[in-house]
């Protein structure tokens, strides 16, 4: 199914082209800009059907002269779209090969975050195993205290219960 697209910029074309990919779409228009003869530095253009707008950047430096322009060679196609500011709601172009960058470190961020975050749970687990350890071995030492009272105290029982006394 081809998709449908239409300049919007630098002027509204009244042509609409179809192409099987954006990109083969962006090439297409890109080559009605520059029969326009509008000197721009970047064009629009518009998916009919999902309505969403693609903003291209136009890399004059690769234009070289009339042989150039005979052999129709569009320059290096940049897309851009537009990301809204979470302060101030202003929408501001941003290259997409940027933001694909930026969205692979912050990837790479969360990735390394959620293995700091398995260390940490190791740690709070192995402390948590370790003071239960420590609270075993305290209660068996109690334990311990406690049965040791209890057999001085029979001794002492025991000894007050005989009949010799014993003078210190």
């Amino acid at each position: 199914m081809h998709k449908r697209f239409q300049i919007i910029k630098p002027f509204l074309g009244d042509k609409i082209v179809e192409a099987a990919t954006l990109k083969k779409g962006a090439k297409q228009c890109y080559k009605e800009v520059k029969a326009s003869k509008i000197v721009s530095s970047e064009f629009a253009i518009k998916d009919i059907d999902s309505k969403e707008i693609f903003r291209y950047k136009i890399n004059r430096t690769q234009i070289g002269g009339a042989e150039d322009d005979a052999a129709e060679k569009a320059p290096e196609i940049e897309p851009t779209i537009k990301v809204p500011d979470v302060t101030t709601g202003a929408t501001t172009d941003h290259d997409i090969a940027k933001i694909a960058i930026m969205l692979a470190e912050l990837v790479t961020k969360v990735t390394d975050l959620e293995k700091d975050i398995d260390v940490i749970k190791s740690q709070h687990s192995n402390m948590q195993h370790l003071a239960v350890q420590q609270q075993m071995t305290a209660t068996n030492v109690y334990d311990a205290n406690v049965e040791r009272l209890r057999t001085l105290r029979t001794v002492q029982d025991a000894e007050k219960g005989d009949d010799v006394c014993s003078i210190m």
